[in-house]
């Protein structure tokens, strides 16, 4: 498989995981790989180039070889200012964005998003599954970096979902189903680790 080379993929590696205790959810092991590797291992499948955006690169050291590591620009607003930080840092025509905390991302769902995207020629493509939307399993065009910008810089909101009301969005709708929605399953939680087990 040609691998893609006008979007870079972003895994999204912040927050303070306070509902887990303060464990960095990257490196949970889920079906004996931390959910970091397994991503990576995905990512580097698909695409040319892989960005980690973190604000504690000392703990991603290993994965030098096998990702750009970057921090945010503008600090403390959350994922929007991750991928704020990967549009301005890529040199492709955008980004492919997941969470560190989403075990079981698809490959084949993925090749069909970014599919999606270039047949749609938009600047952002959420999946939704009847109304519910994942903006952290989405692509974004680096020309969104300024309304990004100057969305945060609005003080408002940093919530992506806000964010999103701003700009004209399309929809990769799937089908509400077990598989579907397992893809977009993010541990926010103990609980939501121990229902994994």
């Amino acid at each position: 498989m040609e691998k893609n080379n006008n979007l870079s993929a972003v895994i999204l590696c912040g927050g303070k995981a306070l509902r887990m205790g303060g464990v960095n959810k990257a490196f949970i092991e889920v079906e004996g790989a931390s959910i970091l590797n397994r991503t990576i291992n995905i990512f580097k499948d698909i695409f040319k180039e892989v960005i980690l955006v973190t604000n504690t690169p000392e703990q991603y050291k290993e994965y030098k070889n096998d990702a750009v590591i970057i921090t945010d620009i503008i600090k403390g607003v959350g994922p929007l200012g991750g991928i704020y930080a990967a549009l301005i840092n890529t040199s492709k025509q955008g980004v492919f964005v997941v969470a560190c905390d989403m075990p079981f991302i698809d490959k084949e769902l993925i090749i069909k998003e970014i599919d999606c995207f270039n047949s749609l020629e938009t600047n952002v493509l959420v999946p939704r599954v009847l109304d519910r939307i994942e903006p952290l399993h989405a692509v974004y065009s680096k020309c969104l970096s300024p309304s990004i910008k100057e969305f945060i810089s609005s003080g408002k909101s940093y919530a992506i979902k806000i964010y999103l009301k701003t700009v004209k969005v399309d929809y990769f709708d799937l089908e509400n189903n077990d598989l579907n929605r397992k893809v977009f399953l993010n541990l926010n939680s103990t609980e939501d680790f121990a229902g994994l087990k």
